[in-house]
């Protein structure tokens, strides 16, 4: 295809339409008295007043004008990965820079110069906030900010319950009720900060998969070859059941096959590329393990997994896996070897300074 080329104030006023139209529809939802957004989805209405969602689908259609409006998408997806909330705020402030940055660039100020003062006043800005940061500690405090992002009181307390009972470090997922109430669940289990390997494990115009009592195999090999994984999935496959892999990666043969039989609808089986590295890598999937009951299929004691049976993989009710991240729920807890393992944990943190004692805590 051929490119358009602009140059000069001709691409500035493109760039800044979309920054500027996109930004004035999030700008509407700031703060707990924003204004709602109507807009069209999958030839629906949504109405929502979240940043990032009405960022993300508003799309024009110069590419000039859609280009400056992917900076402001960008900035409020990144703010949301981190952050969890602010993206409004992240759009008006992007907008600012971007809008003041171009009137002093075009009144003859320097470029570089202009983004090292930025820079500088970021780091101002950040030493001042965090000298006013107050902690959330108590369940109050979480049940007010819930309620005020939510707006909604109800909701607000289940939030507060939930991590009374899971801890800050815990995981919340929200599901479509099967009732006309919105209650809570308490349920055992853990997530992975890694999703999904391969898209075409995904059923066609979804992002998530969802399986229920699937079994799972925990390994820190690198999987490549089909011969290596055919024969525990033939096993499971008797069971009319499906499969995790959580390994160090699944490349070649190897995937190419499971996303076959995932395509064609023979077999389910999902792999989850393992977070972290070396011994913070080993050690989660140590923890995985033992949370779903599985043997942990190591590589320094495995030198192939053909001879791998159903007694090595483990089980759970449900496992949630999305793009980024995976959500294994258990019913079956062994509480006695987790506590176990806590007491281990808790023994080896004494005398630890800074990431390492993170680790452990993580």
């Amino acid at each position: 295809m051929s490119k358009s080329v602009y140059f000069g104030s001709n691409a500035q006023t493109k760039l800044m339409q979309g920054i500027k139209t996109l930004a004035d529809a999030v700008k509407l939802t700031l703060g707990p008295k924003g204004r709602n957004v109507i807009m069209e989805k999958n030839n629906e209405p949504l109405i929502t007043n979240d940043g990032v969602t009405i960022a993300n689908n508003i799309t024009f259609e110069d590419k000039v004008e859609n280009l400056g409006a992917k900076v402001i998408k960008l900035a409020c997806t990144k703010t949301n990965n981190e952050a969890g909330d602010g993206t409004t705020t992240a759009t008006i402030l992007t907008e600012a820079i971007l809008t003041n940055g171009i009137n002093y660039i075009n009144t003859g100020a320097n470029p570089i110069f202009l983004r090292n003062g930025i820079n500088k006043a970021v780091d101002f800005c950040i030493k001042e906030l965090e000298k006013h940061v107050l902690p959330v500690k108590s369940s109050n405090e979480i049940q007010q900010i819930a309620t005020l992002s939510s707006a909604n009181k109800h909701i607000g307390q289940l939030i507060a319950t939930a991590y009374e009972n899971i801890g800050l470090v815990g995981s919340i997922m929200l599901e479509n009720s099967q009732t006309a109430n919105t209650y809570l669940e308490i349920v055992e289990g853990a997530r992975l900060n890694n999703g999904y390997i391969s898209p075409y494990m995904c059923e066609e115009g979804k992002q998530q998969i969802e399986l229920i009592n699937p079994y799972v195999l925990v390994t820190d090999k690198l999987i490549s070859k089909a011969n290596e994984v055919l024969p525990i999935m033939e096993q499971v496959a008797k069971k009319n059941a499906s499969l995790i892999i959580v390994a160090e990666d699944v490349v070649g043969d190897a995937l190419n096959t499971i996303a076959i039989n995932n395509i064609r609808k023979t077999f389910t089986c999902v792999c989850v590329k393992a977070p972290f590295y070396a011994t913070r890598k080993t050690d989660t999937l140590a923890d995985l393990s033992l949370i779903l009951n599985a043997e942990f299929v190591n590589s320094n004691i495995y030198k192939n997994l053909e001879t791998l049976t159903l007694q090595s993989l483990g089980r759970c009710s449900k496992v949630v896996i999305a793009k980024n991240n995976t959500t294994f729920i258990t019913e079956n807890l062994n509480k006695q070897n987790i506590n176990q393992k806590l007491e281990e944990l808790h023994k080896q943190k004494i005398g630890l300074m800074g990431y390492e004692k993170e680790c452990l805590e993580a």
